[in-house]
């Protein structure tokens, strides 16, 4: 940008801030429309404070944002930092795509002698220029079905912290360039191919991000397959187990009815009483054989949630917890709500287990 007054640099500030904040709160499936006089206020402070520290503004801003989060919750939200910072890297992205556009323009009328504008009028063209290409860009953002597919993948791999550090790298990689292009007063002539470059460089980055999330899911996958498999072969061990333990109570079984018939057929008395004693000891089998019940878990239709409750059955079981679970009815799941379910499910049962394992009587 060429020198401007200082009542246009403080509308191009304010105006960045507030773009900033809408295009965080417009990617926020939350978002509340009262904030808006809120980020009003905060964008005319910034707005001053950018009169002083030019393109510095924008990153203590950042790190004030951090700060802040840090001191007041203890830890860092990484959601809402990745979108703040998706959108200073969208808004200064469109920001140097209009100033190409504004400085190419104005070289081009002085060359040919066509007008000559003032640079406070250069500036508020633009503003206006990058206010339409952020705006369209969050709208265009906000309807795809991969920004918010992306989203998902980010929640359900658990990688914010490393999106974070890696938008960070490019708002840092921003202001440098800013800083450059203000000190060293670089001219359309080079300010063009730097814009053009560092764009190319930004498009790179942003295919990386996504090759990187795509990579880290099917690892995640993978891992998480070999876990499946791993519970279904212990169920199926299980369930083999179970079918011994029939077999040998129903062989044990007919030879009791057997002995039984005969202690009836001879009249004796006292032998029946002694092996009716017997037969009370052999009740442990059958409640080990209750013990081991996960009833038609064939009706749950969702292959982590099946493996879950699995898991935390077998565990149960290393416990000593009777874990007793019954699935009458089908249950079909959609894969993009599982998260939050599995989530819930499992703290319910490692809570239940963890309450029962101090009970005389450790049956959920």
């Amino acid at each position: 940008m060429t020198s401007v007054s200082l009542l246009t640099n403080f509308i191009d500030d304010m105006t960045i801030c507030f773009l900033i904040f809408f295009v965080t709160n417009f990617l926020n499936k939350d978002a509340k429309r009262h904030a808006i006089v809120g980020d009003m206020l905060v964008a005319i402070v910034v707005g001053i404070f950018g009169l002083m520290f030019q393109s510095l503004n924008l990153i203590i801003w950042v790190l004030s944002s951090i700060v802040y989060q840090k001191l007041r919750y203890h830890q860092l939200n990484y959601e809402f930092l990745n979108r703040r910072l998706f959108a200073i890297v969208l808004s200064y992205l469109s920001i140097m795509i209009s100033d190409g556009i504004e400085t190419f323009g104005r070289f081009m009328l002085r060359k040919y002698n066509i007008i000559n504008i003032s640079n406070d009028v250069g500036a508020y063209f633009y503003i206006i220029l990058y206010i339409i290409i952020t705006v369209v860009s969050a709208i265009t953002l906000k309807r795809s079905e991969i920004y918010s597919n992306l989203q998902e993948k980010i929640a359900d791999l658990e990688i914010s912290s490393t999106i974070f550090r890696i938008l960070f790298f490019l708002v840092i990689s921003f202001v440098t360039i800013l800083l450059i292009s203000q000190i060293a007063r670089i001219t359309a002539v080079i300010q063009i191919p730097l814009i053009l470059i560092f764009s190319i460089f930004i498009g790179l980055t942003l295919i990386e991000l996504f090759t990187y999330i795509k990579s880290y899911s099917y690892k995640r996958d993978a891992e998480m397959q070999v876990v499946q498999n791993q519970q279904l072969k212990d169920y199926l061990n299980s369930i083999e187990q179970q079918y011994q333990d029939i077999r040998r109570f129903k062989h044990d079984y007919n030879n009791m009815l057997l002995a039984l018939e005969e202690f009836t057929k001879k009249d004796n008395q006292k032998q029946f009483q002694e092996y009716y004693q017997e037969l009370v000891k052999e009740k442990p089998i059958k409640d080990d054989l209750q013990k081991l019940t996960i009833s038609h878990i064939d009706n749950l239709q969702n292959e982590p949630l099946k493996g879950l409750i699995i898991q935390k059955f077998f565990t149960a079981q290393k416990t000593g917890v009777d874990l007793q679970i019954e699935i009458d009815d089908p249950i079909k799941i959609n894969n993009t709500d599982i998260l939050p379910i599995v989530r819930i499910l499992g703290i319910l049962l490692d809570n239940a287990i963890e309450h029962f394992v101090e009970k005389k009587e450790k049956e959920v």
